[in-house]
């Protein structure tokens, strides 16, 4: 759960000026940023956001975007995703920030581990930071409960929530996403029991496989076409079951069948909001994928399709195993990432 640094007197609201999240839960992440947008909305209306990729911006092209005054005269909010490099390299440069940072703008950096020093506390002075850890069992089964409750109205039995978490672990993200399909399912009544969490959820080998078509879509979306975690989380289902191998080239087909389809969607006009509801992409995924589908067009969506089949098919008949089929998908992606995408 998201926990807050003790000694900050700013805090988390409408005088934060710096936000740093680290940790590895996003879940957490989002909800502290969605705190944060609610406070400053609250304060000044409508929001003008800008977001980085931290592996790619440098310090002074955020610090010159947050020291331009919005053309739209609205607050602004600058996100920086992975930005473990940037806070790395750049420390003395934020700390001079965080003494005299700009009135009219919020500074957001989001990080999955951080290196304690004094950046942390100069930006408790004129903000809040984060620590964003995975929930315990027990946190995890609350949240589950008070999740399915006020986002979906839908009822979650305790054992059904015990079984949720046995089959896919702590991991909010991933149980974001089971909860969000298993109350659809529930329908009507909204009572979601442990027959259906056993009937609906894969186990923990399996609910790895299908990470990973959140990561490729991820990937997908950066400017740049980063095999490393697509891979990495390919690798942990096959070493969780070995089951999960047949699985993978599925979910990777499935992953760009959902592109091509959303980008001929996209391409006829239809909303943003419809697009992942009429091809089956919910929960964490949504976003990552809507982002996918402003990078990827429907030529380039097509033939990524053509390539996950190919090596289905080539896998399929022997020739070489599934998660190595994977790999190749992926570092495909990486050479070919200076050009077209779209």
């Amino acid at each position: 759960m998201a926990k807050q640094s003790k000694g900050q007197s700013a805090g988390l609201g409408t005088g934060t000026r710096i936000l740093l999240l680290h940790g590895p839960d996003p879940v957490a992440k989002r909800e502290a940023l969605e705190r944060l947008s609610a406070a400053l909305e609250a304060e000044h209306g409508e929001l003008e956001w800008t977001r980085f990729d931290g592996r790619e911006a440098n310090a002074a092209t955020v610090l010159d975007e947050l020291r331009t005054f919005s053309m739209l005269g609205r607050y602004k909010v600058v996100v920086v995703d992975a930005a473990e490099e940037l806070i790395t390299s750049n420390r003395s440069v934020l700390e001079r920030y965080a003494e005299r940072p700009v009135s009219g703008a919020t500074l957001v950096l989001r990080a999955e581990q951080i290196r304690p020093g004094k950046l942390e506390k100069r930006i408790e002075s004129v903000g809040a930071v984060v620590a964003c850890e995975p929930p315990d069992a027990a946190a995890a089964r609350r949240w589950l409960v008070e999740t399915a409750e006020a986002r979906h109205g839908a009822s979650l039995a305790p054992e059904a929530a015990d079984a949720l978490i046995e089959r896919v672990g702590a991991d909010r993200q991933r149980l974001e996403t089971e909860l969000e399909k298993l109350a659809t399912m529930a329908g009507s009544a909204g009572a979601i029991g442990a027959e259906l969490v056993m009937q609906q959820v894969g186990a923990a080998g399996e609910a790895r496989a299908w990470a990973l078509q959140t990561e490729l879509f991820e990937a997908l979306a950066a400017n740049r076409f980063d095999a490393e975690r697509p891979i990495a989380t390919a690798r942990e289902a096959v070493e969780l079951t070995g089951e999960s191998d047949v699985l993978l080239l599925f979910v990777v087909a499935d992953g760009m069948r959902k592109l091509a389809s959303g980008a001929r969607l996209r391409e006829a006009g239809v909303s943003e909001r419809e697009i992942p509801k009429r091809v089956g992409v919910f929960g964490p995924g949504r976003d990552p994928y809507l982002r996918a589908l402003k990078r990827v067009g429907p030529r380039a969506a097509t033939r990524l399709l053509d390539r996950a089949m190919a090596l289905d098919r080539r896998s399929k008949s022997g020739l070489g195993t599934a998660a190595r089929a994977v790999e190749t998908f992926c570092a495909r992606q990486t050479a070919a990432a200076g050009g077209e995408r779209g």
